[in-house]
């Protein structure tokens, strides 16, 4: 389903597509400053599932920048890591061909994924150079998993899902990229 948003939202217009790590993120304006923000992310939805769903769920016409982080739920499913980035790349790509500028979150080495972090940088290395400048990257990788000891209370028992301050990291350093992206953009 659809949201329901108007043309005239102010500023920038921010899709957040793809899994849970987005859905129950539950601050996610805070880190779009002059932004409306609509997440339409579904947890536990995988990068096949939003080839059949972007486009009944994100209007273009009302829309300027694609958010979109997708593919841990792939790998638990046993999907290729190619065709993670396939997917990925289709999504990107008819994002692009409708006219919205893209970010790409890569997926997150969180605890839970430990047995597939060479996957996790095949599927990210694939999706990076596949699209090029076109694509900018807010890599959450480099605040939240840079160091084992750093993640203390970052996780829920499940390994993989953010705490409160989990998001408040991710909130933090989002900002400071959206930021430095948003004046790209502006120009």
């Amino acid at each position: 389903m659809r949201a329901q948003v108007s043309s005239e939202s102010a500023g920038f217009r921010v899709w957040l597509v793809g899994s849970s790590i987005l859905a129950n993120w539950q601050t996610p304006q805070s880190s779009f400053s002059d932004a409306t923000v609509f997440n339409v992310a579904v947890g536990g939805s995988t990068t096949g599932d939003w080839i059949d769903w972007l486009w009944s769920r994100v209007d273009p016409e009302v829309g300027d920048v694609l958010f979109y982080y997708c593919g841990s739920n792939d790998f638990n499913r046993g999907v290729a890591p190619s065709l993670i980035v396939e997917n990925s790349l289709q999504i990107l790509g008819e994002a692009r061909e409708r006219g919205m500028k893209l970010i790409y979150v890569p997926i997150i080495k969180s605890p839970q994924k430990r047995s597939v972090f060479q996957s996790i940088d095949e599927v990210n290395a694939g999706v990076l150079s596949g699209f090029g400048e076109d694509l900018a990257v807010f890599d959450w990788n480099l605040w939240l998993c840079e160091d084992e000891a750093d993640v203390e209370g970052l996780y829920l028992d499940d390994d993989l899902h953010y705490t409160e301050q989990g998001y408040q990291r991710i909130a933090e350093g989002n900002a400071k990229y959206w930021q430095r992206y948003r004046s790209t953009i502006e120009a």
